[in-house]
């Protein structure tokens, strides 16, 4: 085994136990909201912010940079070095990603939950901004979830999920579909 980013002589099922794969053989999601890439038989480790929420973007990218990550998962919610879809310009956020040699494998976006009509729509509306932000920085993984445990929760996931697999019909980024990935984590259905 090889330090950094490059994992050989590990067996896929021994890493990603129940992960999710798409059409394509590659590994979307797992409960452990890391993203792994086979390509040229090496996995391709994601670092998540999740693991250090109380740091500042930079400090995140440092911290990622110096562990030898080359990729990197990040949150438009909640932690230190969440990226704001509504606010800031992509291509500022990219330039920063580079400085620090990261590039963004999977984005989390809003979670879609129970709530007025209105309320749903912003969750919608704010997912979709969130799609075409990780879109334009070149990650076509984006995960989100749903709200706690009740039938309205599950509703408000099934016509959110739905309306935006509509949205992102026919996104690529680079020649590769846009994919949701619906994540199982505590306190929701999933």
């Amino acid at each position: 085994m090889r330090r950094g980013n490059e994992l050989r002589h590990v067996k896929r099922q021994d890493i990603l136990g129940g992960a999710a794969y798409s059409r394509l053989g590659r590994q979307v999601g797992t409960a452990a909201n890391r993203i792994f890439e086979e390509e040229k038989g090496a996995l391709l480790l994601s670092a998540s912010t999740c693991c250090v929420p109380h740091l500042s973007r930079d400090e995140a990218l440092a911290c990622f940079q110096r562990a030898g990550y080359a990729h990197l998962e990040n949150f438009t919610t909640w932690t230190g070095s969440r990226f704001d879809p509504e606010t800031e310009d992509p291509s500022v956020v990219r330039k920063q990603l580079e400085r620090y040699g990261l590039t963004l494998s999977s984005l989390n976006v809003t979670n879609l939950r129970a709530g007025s009509e209105r309320e749903r729509r912003a969750q919608v509306d704010s997912a979709k901004r969130g799609i075409e932000f990780a879109a334009s920085l070149g990650a076509r993984i984006v995960n989100l979830k749903g709200g706690g445990r009740s039938k309205q929760d599950m509703e408000a996931l099934i016509e959110g999920v739905s309306e935006l697999a509509g949205f992102i019909d026919g996104m690529d980024v680079d020649g590769e579909p846009v994919l949701l990935c619906l994540g199982n984590h505590h306190g929701n259905r999933l």
